[in-house]
């Protein structure tokens, strides 16, 4: 019995290569709030492989979006001391 298989179509199939790692780096690097969604389409690498060599390969822990923001916050200040007095705070319990 002679099994082939036959082309498919869809993404190609991809392994943890140095190109590979160097495209996800690249990527990443280019923008660091980008999603492992958004760093599978630009790369064509499947998000399981971009996860993997974001954590194993890269060293690379996820963190909430608060922390990206956290730093944003921290470049505002440098560049205007009173924005603190410019923010209000709040919860829903004054509507």
């Amino acid at each position: 019995m002679f099994v082939e298989d036959h082309p498919r179509c869809g993404r190609h199939s991809t392994n943890r290569t140095d190109e590979n790692v160097e495209k996800v780096h690249q990527a990443f690097l280019e923008d660091r709030c980008r999603t492992i969604d958004e760093i599978s389409e630009i790369t064509d690498v499947s998000q399981r492989l971009c996860q993997r060599i974001l954590a194993e390969e890269l060293m690379m822990k996820q963190v909430a979006a608060k922390f990206v923001i956290c730093r944003d916050l921290q470049e505002e200040l440098k560049s205007d001391t009173h924005f603190l007095t410019k923010v209000v705070t709040g919860d829903e319990s004054w509507c």
